[in-house]
């Protein structure tokens, strides 16, 4: 039995060093309308992107909705609801190769809309591999989502230093097709 104990403390252990905390990951803290640490269109009146008390764990999670902007004389326009991480969208550094990049989130999508969450694996600001899901079904309780990237990424020989992770709504034809009201939340961002 002390066998058992002694190699669960050790996998323990080993999990632990190679898990890597996102900043932020679970859209706890926001500075001036936007979560810290990651990038989103948001400007003075103009928010795509907010904080929403429907979350998955903690007291806050992100939530990204299509909105509409019209100026006297202009025709509507509709704005992006997307997010990437680390400031300006960079990234955040990382130590090891990962395997799994997983969060919670709410889909409501409207005329065909489609959530897209992607990563990105950098090695000296060079692409060394990239994989994305793309949800078109709604998806009105919490939810995890799981891109497995061990196995995409398996012949990986380059020791990745970034990953960009990003989450977007895209229409359901040209991309930037989308409809008014199309909804996100996202939470507990993850990777392994």
């Amino acid at each position: 039995m002390k066998t058992i104990n002694k190699f669960l403390v050790l996998f323990l252990i080993a999990v632990a060093i190679n898990a890597q905390t996102i900043p932020n990951g679970g859209f706890e803290q926001w500075s001036d309308g936007k979560p810290v640490k990651w990038a989103c269109p948001n400007e003075e009146n103009i928010t795509p992107i907010t904080m929403t008390n429907d979350k998955h764990s903690g007291l806050h999670a992100v939530k990204g909705q299509i909105i509409k902007m019209e100026f006297p004389g202009m025709p509507k326009m509709l704005l992006p609801a997307a997010i990437q991480s680390g400031e300006e969208g960079k990234g955040f550094p990382i130590n090891f190769k990962p395997s799994i990049v997983s969060g919670y989130f709410k889909f409501v999508p409207r005329g065909g809309d489609k959530l897209t969450f992607g990563v990105v694996l950098l090695q000296n600001g060079i692409d060394v591999g990239h994989d994305a899901l793309i949800i078109k079904d709604p998806i009105t309780s919490f939810n995890q989502l799981i891109l497995n990237i061990k196995d995409k990424f398996k012949n990986l020989t380059s020791q990745p230093d970034t990953i960009e992770i990003s989450i977007a709504i895209i229409g359901p034809t040209t991309g930037q097709d989308f409809h008014e009201g199309t909804y996100f939340i996202v939470d507990d961002i993850s990777i392994q």
